[in-house]
C-alpha cells in the first residue's frame, strides 16, 4: 500500500459511509481494483478509517447522542432493541456470509439489491402518526435491526436498509436517516471491537505502516464529517433516487467488468 491509495481508501470510505450506497462494498471493490490484496490482510486498515467516520459521526450528531443519554430514554430503548437482532446473526452466519458473498465479482448483486432498497424509500409515503418520535415501537426498532443485520452482506448498504424499513413503516425521510446513523454508532463500535479482537489473535502479518493508518483515519475523518453535513440537508430534498440509480448502475458496471 501506497500513501496514495491509504488517502483514496480513506477518501472512499469517508464519502460512502454516509450515504447509502455501501462502504463495504466501495472498499471491497477499490482494494481488489489497485490490487491490495485480500481482505484478512486490509482488515486493521479498514477498522482505522471506520473509526474515523465513527468519529465523524458523533461529532456531528453530539446533540442527538446527548439528548438519548439525558431525555429521550425510549429512543434510546428503541435503539438498543434494533442492536439486538445482530449479535446473533453476526455471531452464526457472518463466516458463510462473507465466504458466500465476499467475493468481488458478486457486489453487483448487493448493489442491485441496494438500488432496489432505496427505491421502495423513496416511493414510500410518509405517514405522520407512525412517523419516530411520535410513536416508539418495539415492533418498528427489531424490523429495522433485522434490516441492519441483512447487511452484512458486502455492498449491501447498511445505512440504505435500515432508512428503507423505517420508511416501510411511513417514517419521514429525515426521521429515518438520523435514527440510522444514531443506530450505526454503536453497531460500528461492536463490530470494531470484535474485529480487532479477531486481528490481534490472528498471526497474519501486516506491511502497512503507522503512516497510511494515519491517513486513512484523518482523511476518513475530516471527509465524513463533510459528507454526513451535507447529506443530511440533501435528504430534505428527498432525492434518494439518485442513489438509487448510482447503484443500480454500479451493479450493472461490476457485471460486465466480472463477467
Amino acid at each position: 500500500m501506497t500513501l496514495i491509495h491509504a488517502l483514496i481508501l480513506g477518501l472512499v470510505q469517508g464519502i460512502t459511509e454516509f450515504v447509502p450506497v455501501s462502504s463495504s462494498g466501495h472498499l471491497k471493490l477499490i482494494e481488489h481494483f489497485l490490487g491490495l490484496g485480500s481482505g484478512k490482510e486490509l482488515l486493521g486498515f479498514d477498522l482505522c478509517c471506520h473509526f474515523g467516520t465513527l468519529l465523524a459521526t458523533l461529532v456531528i450528531l453530539r446533540k442527538d447522542v446527548w439528548q438519548l443519554l439525558t431525555q429521550k430514554r425510549k429512543t434510546l430503548m428503541m435503539l438498543i432493541i434494533a442492536i439486538v437482532p445482530l449479535i446473533p446473526i453476526y455471531a452464526l452466519l457472518k463466516g458463510p456470509i462473507q465466504s458466500l458473498f465476499g467475493k468481488p465479482e458478486l457486489l453487483w448483486l448487493a448493489f442491485l439489491m441496494t438500488g432496489g432498497l432505496l427505491l421502495v424509500a423513496y416511493r414510500r409515503k410518509e405517514n405522520d402518526a407512525a412517523s419516530w418520535p411520535k410513536r416508539e415501537s418495539k415492533r418498528q426498532a427489531l424490523t429495522i435491526g433485522l434490516f441492519q443485520a441483512c447487511a452484512l452482506v458486502p455492498g449491501l448498504s447498511r445505512s440504505g436498509s435500515t432508512i428503507t424499513a423505517a420508511r416501510l413503516f411511513g417514517w419521514k425521510l429525515s426521521e429515518a436517516v438520523r435514527f440510522s446513523y444514531l443506530l450505526a454508532m454503536p453497531t460500528i463500535f461492536g463490530g470494531m471491537v470484535l474485529e480487532s479482537r479477531k486481528m490481534l489473535t490472528s498471526l497474519e502479518v501486516t506491511s502497512i505502516s503507522l503512516s497510511h493508518y494515519l491517513i486513512g483515519f484523518f482523511v476518513s475523518f475530516i471527509v465524513g464529517v463533510i459528507t454526513l453535513r451535507w447529506f443530511l440537508r440533501f435528504v430534505e430534498k428527498g432525492r434518494l433516487y439518485l442513489f438509487a440509480g448510482y447503484c443500480i448502475l454500479l451493479s450493472i458496471v461490476c457485471l460486465l467488468v466480472f463477467r
